[in-house]
Protein backbone atom coordinates (compact mmCIF):
# COMPACT_ATOMS: atom_id res chain seq x y z
CA UNK A 1 0.00 0.00 0.00
CA UNK A 2 0.98 3.22 -1.16
CA UNK A 3 0.51 6.96 0.76
CA UNK A 4 -0.33 10.15 -1.01
CA UNK A 5 2.92 10.44 -2.14
CA UNK A 6 3.59 7.27 -3.52
CA UNK A 7 5.83 5.84 -1.33
CA UNK A 8 5.27 2.37 0.39
CA UNK A 9 3.78 2.06 3.82
CA UNK A 10 4.40 -1.81 5.06
CA UNK A 11 1.65 -3.29 7.00
CA UNK A 12 2.03 -6.54 9.40
CA UNK A 13 0.11 -9.89 8.40
CA UNK A 14 -2.59 -8.88 10.66
CA UNK A 15 -2.83 -5.45 9.43
CA UNK A 16 -3.77 -6.76 5.98
CA UNK A 17 -5.81 -9.68 7.14
CA UNK A 18 -7.89 -7.20 8.94
CA UNK A 19 -8.54 -4.57 6.05
CA UNK A 20 -9.69 -8.00 3.79
CA UNK A 21 -12.24 -8.56 7.29
CA UNK A 22 -13.26 -4.90 7.03
CA UNK A 23 -14.02 -4.92 3.50
CA UNK A 24 -15.80 -8.02 3.42
CA UNK A 25 -18.00 -6.41 6.39
CA UNK A 26 -19.15 -3.62 3.62
CA UNK A 27 -16.35 -1.39 5.37
CA UNK A 28 -17.90 -1.25 9.02
CA UNK A 29 -17.07 -2.80 12.10
CA UNK A 30 -14.97 -3.05 15.58
CA UNK A 31 -11.66 -4.35 15.73
CA UNK A 32 -9.85 -5.42 18.97
CA UNK A 33 -6.33 -5.04 19.12
CA UNK A 34 -3.24 -5.14 21.55
CA UNK A 35 -2.23 -1.64 22.64
CA UNK A 36 0.45 -0.88 20.53
CA UNK A 37 -0.03 -3.14 17.68
CA UNK A 38 -0.47 -0.75 15.39
CA UNK A 39 -4.43 0.35 14.89
CA UNK A 40 -3.60 3.58 14.02
CA UNK A 41 -1.62 2.72 10.77
CA UNK A 42 -4.28 -0.15 10.31
CA UNK A 43 -6.90 2.89 10.35
CA UNK A 44 -4.69 5.01 7.98
CA UNK A 45 -4.71 2.14 5.61
CA UNK A 46 -7.89 1.74 5.96
CA UNK A 47 -8.91 5.43 4.93
CA UNK A 48 -6.11 5.00 1.84
CA UNK A 49 -7.59 1.59 0.40
CA UNK A 50 -11.31 3.06 0.98
CA UNK A 51 -10.14 5.98 -1.61
CA UNK A 52 -8.77 3.59 -3.85
CA UNK A 53 -11.45 1.36 -3.97
CA UNK A 54 -13.96 4.33 -4.13
CA UNK A 55 -12.76 6.18 -7.46
CA UNK A 56 -12.25 2.65 -8.88
CA UNK A 57 -16.34 2.93 -9.05
CA UNK A 58 -16.73 6.53 -8.75
CA UNK A 59 -16.12 9.89 -10.90
CA UNK A 60 -15.36 13.01 -9.00
CA UNK A 61 -15.88 11.09 -5.83
CA UNK A 62 -16.59 12.90 -2.55
CA UNK A 63 -15.01 11.24 0.84
CA UNK A 64 -14.72 13.08 3.95
CA UNK A 65 -12.59 11.32 7.42
CA UNK A 66 -14.17 12.08 10.58
CA UNK A 67 -11.71 11.04 13.49
CA UNK A 68 -13.55 11.19 16.63
CA UNK A 69 -10.95 10.92 20.01
CA UNK A 70 -11.78 10.86 23.32
CA UNK A 71 -8.44 13.46 24.46
CA UNK A 72 -7.10 16.39 23.23
CA UNK A 73 -3.29 14.86 23.12
CA UNK A 74 -4.70 12.42 20.85
CA UNK A 75 -5.79 15.05 18.32
CA UNK A 76 -2.15 15.45 18.19
CA UNK A 77 -1.04 12.31 17.48
CA UNK A 78 -3.55 11.28 14.35
CA UNK A 79 -2.65 14.87 13.20
CA UNK A 80 1.08 13.71 13.20
CA UNK A 81 0.05 10.34 11.67
CA UNK A 82 -1.38 11.46 8.86
CA UNK A 83 0.63 14.13 7.61
CA UNK A 84 3.66 11.71 8.45
CA UNK A 85 2.43 8.52 7.26
CA UNK A 86 -0.22 9.21 4.69
CA UNK A 87 1.67 13.10 3.89
CA UNK A 88 -1.57 14.47 4.01
CA UNK A 89 -1.25 18.31 3.75
CA UNK A 90 -2.20 20.27 7.13
CA UNK A 91 -4.56 22.75 5.26
CA UNK A 92 -6.46 19.49 4.80
CA UNK A 93 -6.91 18.47 7.99
CA UNK A 94 -9.34 20.72 10.63
CA UNK A 95 -8.82 20.24 14.65
CA UNK A 96 -11.93 20.72 16.19
CA UNK A 97 -11.79 20.55 19.62
CA UNK A 98 -12.40 23.64 22.53
CA UNK A 99 -11.75 27.32 21.06
CA UNK A 100 -9.71 25.50 18.29
CA UNK A 101 -12.63 25.09 15.63
CA UNK A 102 -10.68 25.47 12.09
CA UNK A 103 -13.40 24.89 9.21
CA UNK A 104 -15.23 21.93 9.10
CA UNK A 105 -15.46 21.17 5.24
CA UNK A 106 -11.64 20.05 4.98
CA UNK A 107 -11.38 16.52 3.86
CA UNK A 108 -9.77 15.33 7.21
CA UNK A 109 -11.21 16.72 10.41
CA UNK A 110 -10.21 15.44 13.97
CA UNK A 111 -12.95 15.33 16.79
CA UNK A 112 -12.46 15.11 20.65
CA UNK A 113 -15.07 13.42 21.60
CA UNK A 114 -16.57 16.46 24.48
CA UNK A 115 -16.54 18.86 21.73
CA UNK A 116 -18.20 16.22 19.01
CA UNK A 117 -21.46 15.36 20.89
CA UNK A 118 -22.76 18.20 19.90
CA UNK A 119 -21.40 18.75 16.47
CA UNK A 120 -20.12 15.79 14.39
CA UNK A 121 -23.82 14.81 13.74
CA UNK A 122 -24.45 18.22 11.84
CA UNK A 123 -21.32 18.48 10.13
CA UNK A 124 -21.71 14.61 8.56
CA UNK A 125 -24.95 16.01 7.75
CA UNK A 126 -24.29 18.66 5.55
CA UNK A 127 -21.55 16.44 4.10
CA UNK A 128 -23.80 13.87 3.38
CA UNK A 129 -26.31 16.79 1.70
CA UNK A 130 -23.65 17.38 -0.65
CA UNK A 131 -23.03 14.08 -1.71
CA UNK A 132 -20.15 12.67 0.15
CA UNK A 133 -19.44 9.38 1.33
CA UNK A 134 -18.30 9.40 5.14
CA UNK A 135 -15.89 7.28 6.74
CA UNK A 136 -16.19 7.67 10.53
CA UNK A 137 -13.26 6.34 12.92
CA UNK A 138 -14.13 5.93 16.26
CA UNK A 139 -10.49 5.63 18.61
CA UNK A 140 -10.52 4.37 22.06
CA UNK A 141 -14.32 3.33 20.87
CA UNK A 142 -15.20 1.83 24.08
CA UNK A 143 -15.63 5.67 25.22
CA UNK A 144 -18.57 6.32 22.97
CA UNK A 145 -21.09 3.79 24.22
CA UNK A 146 -22.50 6.08 27.38
CA UNK A 147 -25.94 8.25 27.08
CA UNK A 148 -24.22 11.55 26.57
CA UNK A 149 -21.52 10.16 24.00
CA UNK A 150 -23.66 8.08 22.01
CA UNK A 151 -25.04 11.27 20.78
CA UNK A 152 -22.18 11.62 18.12
CA UNK A 153 -24.24 9.11 16.56
CA UNK A 154 -27.67 10.70 15.96
CA UNK A 155 -26.96 11.32 12.51
CA UNK A 156 -27.61 7.80 11.90
CA UNK A 157 -31.11 7.56 10.71
CA UNK A 158 -30.72 10.23 8.40
CA UNK A 159 -27.90 8.92 6.00
CA UNK A 160 -27.80 6.51 3.17
CA UNK A 161 -25.83 3.54 4.71
CA UNK A 162 -24.46 3.35 0.86
CA UNK A 163 -22.40 6.07 1.13
CA UNK A 164 -21.05 5.26 5.06
CA UNK A 165 -18.10 3.56 6.35
CA UNK A 166 -17.17 3.27 10.17
CA UNK A 167 -14.36 2.13 11.85
CA UNK A 168 -13.92 1.66 15.71
CA UNK A 169 -10.95 0.89 17.86
CA UNK A 170 -10.18 -0.26 20.64
CA UNK A 171 -7.78 -2.45 22.66
CA UNK A 172 -11.11 -3.26 25.43
CA UNK A 173 -13.96 -2.57 23.09
CA UNK A 174 -17.68 -2.35 25.14
CA UNK A 175 -19.10 -5.21 22.76
CA UNK A 176 -22.37 -5.56 24.86
CA UNK A 177 -23.43 -1.66 23.77
CA UNK A 178 -26.19 -1.32 21.41
CA UNK A 179 -25.42 2.35 20.70
CA UNK A 180 -21.79 1.10 19.33
CA UNK A 181 -22.28 -1.91 17.42
CA UNK A 182 -25.50 -0.01 15.77
CA UNK A 183 -23.51 2.63 13.95
CA UNK A 184 -20.02 1.04 14.28
CA UNK A 185 -20.80 -2.51 13.23
CA UNK A 186 -20.11 -5.58 15.01
CA UNK A 187 -15.84 -6.69 16.23
CA UNK A 188 -14.95 -8.25 12.63
CA UNK A 189 -11.04 -9.00 14.16
CA UNK A 190 -9.83 -9.77 17.35
CA UNK A 191 -5.76 -9.40 17.84
CA UNK A 192 -5.03 -9.54 21.49
CA UNK A 193 -1.15 -9.58 23.78
CA UNK A 194 -0.86 -13.39 23.17
CA UNK A 195 -1.14 -13.08 19.32
CA UNK A 196 1.06 -10.24 18.96
CA UNK A 197 3.59 -11.05 20.99
CA UNK A 198 3.80 -14.60 19.15
CA UNK A 199 4.42 -12.78 15.38
CA UNK A 200 6.34 -10.59 16.84
CA UNK A 201 4.42 -7.37 16.63
CA UNK A 202 4.65 -6.32 20.21
CA UNK A 203 7.62 -7.24 22.53
CA UNK A 204 8.01 -10.73 24.43
CA UNK A 205 7.46 -9.87 28.23
CA UNK A 206 8.14 -10.97 31.54
CA UNK A 207 5.56 -10.67 34.62
CA UNK A 208 6.88 -10.86 38.22
CA UNK A 209 3.53 -11.19 40.62
CA UNK A 210 5.01 -9.70 43.57
CA UNK A 211 3.16 -10.50 46.73
CA UNK A 212 2.71 -7.56 49.39
CA UNK A 213 1.74 -7.15 53.11
CA UNK A 214 0.08 -4.79 54.80
CA UNK A 215 1.46 -3.56 57.70
CA UNK A 216 -0.23 -4.65 61.55
CA UNK A 217 -2.10 -1.44 62.02
CA UNK A 218 -3.35 -1.24 57.95
CA UNK A 219 -4.09 -5.50 58.38
CA UNK A 220 -6.25 -3.83 61.54
CA UNK A 221 -8.40 -1.18 60.10
CA UNK A 222 -8.32 -3.18 56.62
CA UNK A 223 -10.18 -5.84 58.98
CA UNK A 224 -12.64 -3.37 60.88
CA UNK A 225 -13.75 -1.61 57.70
CA UNK A 226 -14.66 -4.73 56.29
CA UNK A 227 -16.52 -6.28 59.20
CA UNK A 228 -18.30 -2.73 58.86
CA UNK A 229 -19.32 -3.42 54.84
CA UNK A 230 -20.65 -6.56 55.50
CA UNK A 231 -23.06 -5.26 58.12
CA UNK A 232 -23.71 -2.32 55.80
CA UNK A 233 -24.43 -5.11 52.87
CA UNK A 234 -26.38 -6.81 55.04
CA UNK A 235 -28.61 -4.47 56.01
CA UNK A 236 -29.71 -3.12 52.72
CA UNK A 237 -30.14 -6.56 51.09
CA UNK A 238 -32.88 -6.83 53.64
CA UNK A 239 -34.51 -4.12 52.27
CA UNK A 240 -33.67 -4.41 48.95
CA UNK A 241 -33.57 -8.51 48.23
CA UNK A 242 -33.32 -7.81 44.21
CA UNK A 243 -29.46 -6.40 45.06
CA UNK A 244 -28.54 -10.06 46.13
CA UNK A 245 -28.24 -11.45 42.59
CA UNK A 246 -26.02 -8.17 41.13
CA UNK A 247 -22.26 -9.34 40.70
CA UNK A 248 -19.75 -6.61 42.62
CA UNK A 249 -19.73 -3.50 39.21
CA UNK A 250 -23.39 -4.04 38.92
CA UNK A 251 -24.10 -3.63 42.40
CA UNK A 252 -21.80 -0.86 43.14
CA UNK A 253 -23.58 1.00 40.73
CA UNK A 254 -27.01 0.47 41.88
CA UNK A 255 -25.77 1.38 45.26
CA UNK A 256 -24.74 4.61 43.84
CA UNK A 257 -28.35 5.02 42.44
CA UNK A 258 -30.10 4.30 45.63
CA UNK A 259 -27.49 6.33 46.99
CA UNK A 260 -28.49 9.85 45.47
CA UNK A 261 -32.35 8.73 45.65
CA UNK A 262 -33.43 10.03 49.28
CA UNK A 263 -34.85 7.05 50.10
CA UNK A 264 -34.32 7.66 54.03
CA UNK A 265 -32.53 4.53 55.37
CA UNK A 266 -31.97 2.93 52.11
CA UNK A 267 -29.93 6.08 50.84
CA UNK A 268 -28.03 6.50 54.54
CA UNK A 269 -27.35 2.50 54.35
CA UNK A 270 -26.35 2.93 50.44
CA UNK A 271 -24.35 5.78 51.06
CA UNK A 272 -22.07 4.42 54.36
CA UNK A 273 -21.66 1.13 51.85
CA UNK A 274 -20.02 3.27 49.67
CA UNK A 275 -18.06 5.63 51.85
CA UNK A 276 -17.02 2.70 53.56
CA UNK A 277 -15.75 0.76 50.48
CA UNK A 278 -14.03 4.09 49.54
CA UNK A 279 -12.20 4.06 52.71
CA UNK A 280 -11.45 0.37 52.72
CA UNK A 281 -9.67 0.87 48.95
CA UNK A 282 -7.53 3.55 50.39
CA UNK A 283 -5.96 1.70 52.63
CA UNK A 284 -5.18 -1.11 49.46
CA UNK A 285 -4.05 1.55 47.46
CA UNK A 286 -1.47 3.33 49.84
CA UNK A 287 -0.03 0.50 51.83
CA UNK A 288 3.24 1.41 53.05
CA UNK A 289 4.51 -1.66 51.49
CA UNK A 290 3.81 -0.65 48.02
CA UNK A 291 6.45 2.41 48.17
CA UNK A 292 8.94 0.93 50.06
CA UNK A 293 8.74 -2.15 47.09
CA UNK A 294 8.88 0.08 44.31
CA UNK A 295 11.47 1.79 45.40
CA UNK A 296 13.85 -0.92 45.83
CA UNK A 297 12.80 -2.31 42.67
CA UNK A 298 14.26 0.36 41.04
CA UNK A 299 17.18 0.55 42.47
CA UNK A 300 17.71 -3.19 41.68
CA UNK A 301 17.34 -1.71 37.93
CA UNK A 302 19.11 0.78 37.59
CA UNK A 303 20.33 1.06 33.92
CA UNK A 304 16.74 -0.04 33.01
CA UNK A 305 13.99 2.36 31.58
CA UNK A 306 11.05 2.01 34.27
CA UNK A 307 7.69 3.74 34.17
CA UNK A 308 5.43 3.34 37.14
CA UNK A 309 1.71 3.14 37.36
CA UNK A 310 -0.51 4.11 40.65
CA UNK A 311 -3.75 4.72 41.31
CA UNK A 312 -3.14 7.82 43.65
CA UNK A 313 -1.01 11.19 43.67
CA UNK A 314 0.37 11.16 46.76
CA UNK A 315 1.81 7.42 46.53
CA UNK A 316 3.53 8.78 43.44
CA UNK A 317 4.66 12.28 45.02
CA UNK A 318 5.80 9.92 48.22
CA UNK A 319 7.45 7.41 46.44
CA UNK A 320 8.93 10.44 44.27
CA UNK A 321 10.30 12.76 47.03
CA UNK A 322 11.97 9.16 48.72
CA UNK A 323 13.78 8.82 45.51
CA UNK A 324 15.17 11.83 45.01
CA UNK A 325 16.58 11.68 48.22
CA UNK A 326 17.31 8.58 48.59
CA UNK A 327 21.33 9.23 47.45
CA UNK A 328 20.96 5.88 44.77
CA UNK A 329 21.49 8.95 42.23
CA UNK A 330 18.38 7.77 40.30
CA UNK A 331 17.03 9.95 37.49
CA UNK A 332 13.10 10.21 38.23
CA UNK A 333 10.19 12.37 36.91
CA UNK A 334 6.67 12.42 37.31
CA UNK A 335 3.65 12.77 35.06
CA UNK A 336 0.09 13.21 36.75
CA UNK A 337 -2.94 15.40 36.56
CA UNK A 338 -2.39 18.27 38.96
CA UNK A 339 0.59 18.83 37.18
CA UNK A 340 0.45 21.64 34.84
CA UNK A 341 0.51 20.71 30.69
CA UNK A 342 4.06 22.14 30.07
CA UNK A 343 5.44 20.01 33.14
CA UNK A 344 4.00 16.72 32.12
CA UNK A 345 5.24 17.46 28.38
CA UNK A 346 8.59 18.18 29.74
CA UNK A 347 8.65 14.69 31.90
CA UNK A 348 8.12 12.99 29.06
CA UNK A 349 10.43 14.75 26.64
CA UNK A 350 13.10 14.95 29.41
CA UNK A 351 12.05 10.83 29.67
CA UNK A 352 12.29 10.90 25.79
CA UNK A 353 15.80 11.92 25.61
CA UNK A 354 17.02 9.99 28.29
CA UNK A 355 17.49 12.73 31.06
CA UNK A 356 15.92 10.45 33.34
CA UNK A 357 15.03 7.18 33.28
CA UNK A 358 12.12 6.71 35.61
CA UNK A 359 8.44 8.38 35.00
CA UNK A 360 6.25 7.73 38.24
CA UNK A 361 2.81 8.45 37.21
CA UNK A 362 -0.87 8.15 38.37
CA UNK A 363 -3.55 7.14 35.46
CA UNK A 364 -2.20 10.13 33.14
CA UNK A 365 -0.42 7.26 30.85
CA UNK A 366 -3.29 4.72 31.15
CA UNK A 367 -4.15 5.56 27.85
CA UNK A 368 -3.42 6.17 24.67
CA UNK A 369 -0.59 8.28 24.87
CA UNK A 370 2.39 7.16 22.74
CA UNK A 371 4.73 7.22 25.58
CA UNK A 372 8.32 6.93 24.58
CA UNK A 373 10.30 3.89 24.72
CA UNK A 374 10.42 1.37 27.89
CA UNK A 375 11.49 -1.82 29.18
CA UNK A 376 9.97 -2.38 32.51
CA UNK A 377 6.50 -1.44 34.02
CA UNK A 378 5.82 -1.54 37.35
CA UNK A 379 2.19 -1.54 38.43
CA UNK A 380 2.51 -0.20 42.02
CA UNK A 381 -1.23 -0.24 42.47
CA UNK A 382 -4.50 -1.63 39.90
CA UNK A 383 -7.54 -1.39 40.09
CA UNK A 384 -9.44 -4.53 38.96
CA UNK A 385 -10.63 -2.96 35.55
CA UNK A 386 -8.95 -5.32 33.06
CA UNK A 387 -8.77 -2.28 30.64
CA UNK A 388 -6.60 -0.26 32.47
CA UNK A 389 -4.19 -3.82 33.02
CA UNK A 390 -4.55 -3.97 29.12
CA UNK A 391 -3.51 -0.19 28.69
CA UNK A 392 -1.46 -0.39 30.59
CA UNK A 393 0.76 -3.15 29.98
CA UNK A 394 0.72 -1.84 26.30
CA UNK A 395 2.30 1.15 27.51
CA UNK A 396 5.44 -0.67 27.71
CA UNK A 397 5.16 -3.39 24.98
CA UNK A 398 5.49 -1.32 22.26
CA UNK A 399 7.80 -2.64 19.78
CA UNK A 400 11.51 -1.37 19.85
CA UNK A 401 14.87 -1.69 18.20
CA UNK A 402 15.95 -3.50 21.60
CA UNK A 403 16.29 -7.16 21.94
CA UNK A 404 15.88 -7.34 25.38
CA UNK A 405 12.39 -9.28 27.01
CA UNK A 406 10.40 -6.76 28.66
CA UNK A 407 9.59 -6.93 32.32
CA UNK A 408 6.10 -5.86 34.39
CA UNK A 409 6.11 -5.92 37.68
CA UNK A 410 2.52 -5.72 39.06
CA UNK A 411 2.29 -5.57 43.14
CA UNK A 412 -1.08 -6.84 44.84
CA UNK A 413 -2.07 -7.28 48.76
CA UNK A 414 -1.88 -11.03 49.78
CA UNK A 415 -2.43 -14.05 48.30
CA UNK A 416 -6.16 -14.16 48.66
CA UNK A 417 -9.16 -12.16 47.32
CA UNK A 418 -9.68 -10.98 51.02
CA UNK A 419 -7.90 -8.22 49.80
CA UNK A 420 -9.73 -7.37 46.71
CA UNK A 421 -7.15 -7.36 44.45
CA UNK A 422 -6.37 -10.44 42.03
CA UNK A 423 -2.74 -12.34 42.28
CA UNK A 424 -1.82 -11.84 38.65
CA UNK A 425 -2.19 -8.76 36.20
CA UNK A 426 -2.81 -10.90 33.49
CA UNK A 427 -3.90 -14.51 32.75
CA UNK A 428 -0.05 -16.69 31.42
CA UNK A 429 -0.21 -16.35 27.68
CA UNK A 430 3.12 -16.60 25.59
CA UNK A 431 5.23 -14.53 28.40
CA UNK A 432 6.55 -15.99 31.76
CA UNK A 433 5.16 -15.83 34.67
CA UNK A 434 7.40 -15.41 38.06
CA UNK A 435 5.51 -15.29 41.72
CA UNK A 436 7.57 -13.18 44.18
CA UNK A 437 7.20 -11.87 47.87
CA UNK A 438 8.23 -8.92 49.27
CA UNK A 439 9.46 -8.58 52.90
CA UNK A 440 8.59 -5.35 54.34
CA UNK A 441 10.71 -5.46 57.47
CA UNK A 442 14.05 -6.92 55.42
CA UNK A 443 12.90 -4.70 52.78
CA UNK A 444 14.08 -7.97 50.60
CA UNK A 445 12.23 -10.17 47.53
CA UNK A 446 11.98 -14.01 48.08
CA UNK A 447 10.71 -16.66 45.28
CA UNK A 448 10.64 -20.16 46.47
CA UNK A 449 12.24 -22.08 43.54
CA UNK A 450 15.01 -19.35 43.11
CA UNK A 451 16.16 -19.40 46.76
CA UNK A 452 15.99 -23.15 46.87
CA UNK A 453 18.61 -23.17 44.00
CA UNK A 454 20.53 -20.59 45.16
CA UNK A 455 20.74 -22.34 48.49
CA UNK A 456 22.50 -25.36 47.00
CA UNK A 457 25.10 -23.18 45.31
CA UNK A 458 25.73 -21.62 48.86
CA UNK A 459 26.20 -24.83 50.43
CA UNK A 460 27.79 -26.58 47.68
CA UNK A 461 30.40 -23.34 47.79
CA UNK A 462 30.79 -23.33 51.46
CA UNK A 463 31.19 -27.45 51.26
CA UNK A 464 34.12 -26.71 49.23
CA UNK A 465 35.95 -24.38 51.44
CA UNK A 466 35.58 -21.05 49.41
CA UNK A 467 36.33 -17.84 50.68
CA UNK A 468 34.16 -16.25 52.26
CA UNK A 469 34.33 -12.62 50.55
CA UNK A 470 33.44 -15.03 47.10
CA UNK A 471 30.37 -16.25 48.96
CA UNK A 472 29.32 -12.77 50.24
CA UNK A 473 29.34 -11.57 46.54
CA UNK A 474 27.07 -14.28 45.41
CA UNK A 475 24.90 -13.91 47.68
CA UNK A 476 24.82 -10.09 46.64
CA UNK A 477 24.38 -11.00 43.08
CA UNK A 478 21.73 -13.58 43.96
CA UNK A 479 19.63 -11.24 45.57
CA UNK A 480 19.80 -9.28 42.32
CA UNK A 481 18.80 -12.13 40.62
CA UNK A 482 15.78 -12.80 42.21
CA UNK A 483 13.86 -9.40 40.61
CA UNK A 484 14.89 -11.01 37.12
CA UNK A 485 14.61 -13.87 34.59
CA UNK A 486 18.02 -14.22 33.77
CA UNK A 487 18.46 -17.29 36.04
CA UNK A 488 15.84 -18.96 33.43
CA UNK A 489 18.34 -18.86 30.50
CA UNK A 490 20.00 -21.86 29.21
CA UNK A 491 23.54 -22.13 29.92
CA UNK A 492 25.21 -21.22 26.67
CA UNK A 493 23.27 -17.98 27.01
CA UNK A 494 24.85 -17.43 29.84
CA UNK A 495 28.09 -18.71 28.88
CA UNK A 496 27.81 -15.57 26.12
CA UNK A 497 26.71 -13.12 28.54
CA UNK A 498 29.78 -13.79 30.57
CA UNK A 499 31.60 -13.37 27.28
CA UNK A 500 30.39 -10.16 26.69
CA UNK A 501 30.18 -8.50 30.24
CA UNK A 502 31.99 -5.39 29.50
CA UNK A 503 33.20 -5.02 33.69
CA UNK A 504 33.80 -7.76 36.15
CA UNK A 505 31.19 -7.13 38.27
CA UNK A 506 28.46 -7.45 35.09
CA UNK A 507 30.75 -10.95 34.65
CA UNK A 508 30.50 -12.23 38.05
CA UNK A 509 26.76 -11.65 37.95
CA UNK A 510 26.27 -13.97 35.26
CA UNK A 511 28.88 -16.83 36.39
CA UNK A 512 26.24 -16.91 39.01
CA UNK A 513 23.33 -17.02 36.97
CA UNK A 514 25.16 -19.80 35.28
CA UNK A 515 25.44 -21.63 38.10
CA UNK A 516 22.00 -21.67 38.86
CA UNK A 517 21.24 -22.56 35.62
CA UNK A 518 23.63 -25.85 35.62
CA UNK A 519 21.71 -26.97 38.99
CA UNK A 520 18.36 -25.99 37.44
CA UNK A 521 18.73 -28.18 34.67
CA UNK A 522 20.28 -31.27 36.67
CA UNK A 523 17.07 -30.72 38.53
CA UNK A 524 14.50 -30.84 36.26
Amino acid sequence: MKNHDGNEISLYDWQKECLEKWHENNCRGIINVATGAGKTILALAAVKTLEEKLYKSYRNICLKVKIIVPKIFLAGQWLKALTDILNVRRDEIGLYYGKLKETETRKYMIYVLNSARYSVSTHILNDHKNNCHIMLICDECHHFGSTENSKIFDFMPYIDNSRFYSLGLSATPDLNNPALSKCLGDEIYKYGFDMAVKTGVVSDYNVFNISLDFSSDESDEYNILTDRLNMFITNIIKLKPYLKKYKKDKFYTELKKLAAAGLGKISAYASSTLVTLYRRKEIVYLAQSRIFCTEELIKKLPNNKIIVFAERISAVDELYDRLRKSGANINVGKYHSEMGDEARKLALERYKNGEINVLLSCRALDEGLNVPETDTGIIMSSTGSIRQRIQRIGRVLRKNNSSRIKSIYYMYIGSSFDYVEECEIIPKENNQSFNLRYDFNKNDFFNDEYDSLCEIVINQLTKNKTPSNIIDEVKNNFKIGVIQSDWQLSESKCRVKIEKSVNAAEKNYWICMLKLAEKNRCIN
